[in-house]
């Protein structure tokens, strides 16, 4: 969504790469096995309004970004929600 620069990105890579490394990512796995299943759960959070998905997301390491009113709830288009959950599975193969 352009909100978080390549350079972050590979560190934030890295450090979920580790994360996952020590925590056994084989136990993460399963539940990455359904798309469908993370955007009903991620619909059903409470940054979402009228069906429409938000989340917070970062501006840099250590900075969430906000909307101009201040709110960190950021919708995102759940096509681009759907290719993230593509991204972290072949990030963490």
């Amino acid at each position: 969504m352009g909100i978080l620069d390549e350079k972050d990105l590979e560190k934030q890579d890295q450090v979920l790469l580790r994360l996952l490394k020590h925590a056994g990512a084989a136990r993460a796995r399963p539940a990455l096995k359904s798309k469908s299943a993370l955007l009903r759960f991620a619909l059903a959070d409470k940054k979402t309004t009228s069906s429409s998905l938000r989340m917070s997301l970062p501006e840099r390491i250590g900075k969430m970004h906000s909307t101009r009113d201040g709110s960190y709830k950021i919708p995102v288009p759940e096509a681009v929600f759907l290719q993230s959950i593509d991204y972290l599975k072949a990030t963490t193969r």
